[in-house]
């Protein structure tokens, strides 16, 4: 018997705009591309990805040794006067707990009964990771939609600049899903230049 699998839409607003760059997530990275990643038990790829906006504002915070020492993009959804960019997956909800996994360095772990219960504009912390919140966003096309950022607002984080090499797979991200040209792109990230 075919058992029916539950879809999201995972929402990225950061270097998973890039869809190559998000699809070492789904498919597993050796490094040499992008970094390592182990990829989702079910590699199936999403059904579909488009592009929306969100509210709220993404800054960045922390130091990547992937993202050779740089901040990496946080999305602080109390910000409601701004506007995020962002590309959507619809992956199932068991792929979408294996990217949250990575993304926060777990080995194991499942998130999928708690956020299954998440009402939209509300959200819940699981781990210490530098993604640990899982915020409900409004659902899209009838399919509920989840992001992951820091409990870290903007204003309490301390910003780090983000590395040449990360800001150009988001500038990519930006042009395969928003049309976004660079300078377009680093205007959107208020950053100055490459």
């Amino acid at each position: 018997m075919m058992q029916l699998k539950l879809h999201v839409w995972y929402v990225a607003y950061g270097s998973n705009l890039c869809e190559s760059r998000f699809l070492a997530y789904i498919n597993g990275s050796d490094g040499s591309v992008w970094p390592k990643a182990r990829g989702c038990r079910d590699k199936t790829p999403p059904s579909r990805d488009i592009s929306g906006e969100i509210p709220g504002s993404i800054y960045f915070a922390e130091r990547s040794k992937s993202w050779d020492n740089g901040g990496v993009a946080f999305y602080d959804p109390t910000l409601k006067d701004s506007i995020t960019l962002v590309r959507m997956y619809l992956v199932t909800l068991d792929q979408f707990n294996d990217i949250f996994l990575q993304e926060n360095g777990l080995e194991s772990g499942d998130i999928t009964a708690t956020i299954t219960n998440l009402s939209v504009g509300s959200s819940v912390v699981h781990g210490t990771g530098w993604y640990c919140e899982i915020w409900r966003l409004a659902d899209v096309n009838c399919f509920p939609a989840f992001t992951f950022t820091s409990p870290v607002r903007k204003h309490q984080a301390v910003q780090v600049a983000p590395s040449r090499k990360y800001v150009e797979v988001i500038a990519e991200g930006l042009r395969s899903a928003h049309g976004k040209n660079e300078s377009e792109a680093l205007d959107y990230l208020r950053l100055e230049s490459l």
